[in-house]
């Protein structure tokens, strides 16, 4: 049993906050009830930037009037009250944690009876990243993600493309669900290199992913790409819906065909996100149509993803070729659109933009002797390198410190002198 003696002991009906337990540790056993005085001061530390998505505990440090050389940590206790300044840009719930929902800077405000603290957060967004790479040297194997599609018909591959005769039954089929399992940045974009035929029957697509109604033939809840929505002419068509059957609902970029074109660059942008609910088309690098859509992610059950084929039975068969189609959790920006245009479609240098850090490292308090483990998660384009450091410095792996050059860190027997920003 224990040898020792004890002062005091107390029982409270609920829970004391932080500046009653601050109280009660400077006032000592004999003082009951210890009282903290009034809150005097508040320090609000929110790390930014951080990325759209990304979530982050604030910290709020209190001074109080009868604390003496003591600050405590607050932002969790009860009568702490938030407030972002847009919350297109970031939210924040009452414990202190910000979610980064669009990019931009917006005021957070943290509040506890008549004094305030405020910071400025910026919310970056994050670089696309791409997922699936389909180039046809050989095959219709994607060389990123390993979700190889199938030459159907009379669908062959030469000369670094896919050629698509036109005929009912020849497309590339791609595996489902590509939409549903590689996107956690909530927004796609679909790029392509594509040569076609003047001579298409109506409504032929480039892509289109989505499901069937399997009792008339009729798409629904898909997006799409089509060259041309009459025979040998008509318009372009970029279109999303959620409905049963597909055409009733469509949010749509509409211009003039595509049909007669050598290695055209085409892009599609679907970004949904807060701040954004944008559907963009871009031709050969450049904006070629943009519009506000609130359909989302979740609209487009991509039971099916087809290449050169309509989930409408009636449509036609493309006759063309494809040289390069890629698919990026996130949505590429003009200026990476743009810049993978110029690169071309044997070449990926880039477009992603740097690496980011979309979940950074969150502070610790651990006892002495403990172990304190720190990670983080990157953001763009592998692979990455990492070096942590401690108090601006290099860390290296030794006997208590391992990971110094991974995503995670960890510091074992841990003492005072570990204190510090890592």
């Amino acid at each position: 049993g224990l040898f020792g003696s004890i002062d005091e002991f107390r029982i409270y009906s609920g829970a004391l906050n932080p500046l009653e337990v601050a109280a009660d540790f400077q006032f000592g056993p004999d003082t009951y009830p210890a009282a903290y005085g009034s809150v005097t001061n508040l320090n609000l530390e929110a790390l930014s930037p951080i990325a759209v998505g990304a979530t982050r505990t604030v910290r709020v440090i209190a001074s109080a009037s009868a604390l003496t050389n003591k600050t405590v940590e607050i932002h969790d206790q009860s009568g702490v009250v938030y407030v972002s300044g847009d919350t297109n840009v970031f939210t924040v719930d009452g414990s202190g944690v910000l979610t980064g929902q669009g990019s931009g800077t917006a005021s957070l405000v943290a509040t506890l009876g008549a004094v305030s603290a405020t910071q400025t957060v910026a919310v970056l967004p994050v670089p696309a990243v791409l997922v699936h790479r389909y180039s046809f040297t050989s095959n219709a194997d994607d060389s990123v993600g390993g979700a190889n599609g199938i030459l159907l018909g009379n669908a062959t591959v030469s000369g670094g493309q896919v050629q698509l005769d036109g005929t009912a039954g020849t497309y590339v089929n791609l595996p489902a669900g590509l939409l549903t399992t590689a996107v956690p940045q909530n927004a796609v974009t679909f790029e392509a290199w594509v040569t076609t035929s003047p001579t298409n029957g109506s409504w032929t697509r480039l892509f289109d992913f989505g499901d069937i109604n399997s009792g008339n033939g009729v798409g629904r809840s898909y997006i799409f790409l089509t060259l041309n929505t009459a025979a040998n002419g008509g318009n372009a068509r970029v279109a999303i819906t959620d409905t049963d059957p597909g055409y009733y609902g469509e949010d749509l970029i509409q211009v003039g065909h595509l049909l007669g074109q050598t290695n055209l660059h085409v892009a599609v942008v679907f970004d949904p996100n807060a701040g954004q609910h944008s559907l963009r088309l871009y031709l050969n690098g450049s904006p070629a149509g943009a519009i506000t859509t609130s359909h989302t992610l979740s609209s487009i059950h991509d039971v099916y993803s087809f290449l050169g084929r309509s989930l409408y039975s009636a449509d036609a068969w493309l006759a063309g070729s494809i040289d390069e189609f890629r698919i990026y959790d996130g949505a590429l920006t003009d200026g990476e659109v743009l810049a993978s245009y110029t690169a071309g479609p044997d070449n990926f240098t880039g477009v992603v933009g740097p690496p980011s850090i979309t979940s950074q490292p969150q502070s610790r308090a651990n006892f002495a002797g403990t172990t304190a483990a720190f990670s983080v998660t990157p953001g763009g384009a592998g692979p990455f390198t990492y070096q942590w450091q401690f108090n601006g410095s290099n860390l290296v792996d030794s006997a208590r410190i391992s990971g110094s050059q991974s995503d995670s860190l960890a510091i074992s027997g841990l003492t005072p002198g570990d204190a510090g920003g890592y």
